[in-house]
């Protein structure tokens, strides 16, 4: 396991959804990208999401990557992003 993996196991929802949220907040989703089609297939309802994947809501490359690089040491959500 590389050294940059810190959080290699299951993920919450809560957690994933921020994670997900939190990228896209960073890197703006590009036409045809996979945030972009996962986003339009979605229309709003979370369990379309890549990361939603019970019970380690593992399913989405992007936040797994956030997560496992200690993405989720950050306690609550983001008061400067959405929810």
């Amino acid at each position: 396991m590389p050294d940059d993996v810190k959080n290699a196991g299951p993920i919450s929802k809560e957690v994933a959804a921020r994670l997900c949220r939190e990228h896209r907040a960073e890197n703006p989703v590009k036409l045809f990208s996979q945030c972009w089609g996962r986003l339009k297939a979605a229309k709003g309802d979370e369990t379309k999401m890549c990361y939603h994947h019970p019970p380690e809501f593992r399913g989405c490359a992007i936040v797994n990557r956030r997560f496992d690089a200690g993405g989720a040491t950050v306690p609550g959500p983001r008061a400067d992003l959405p929810s």
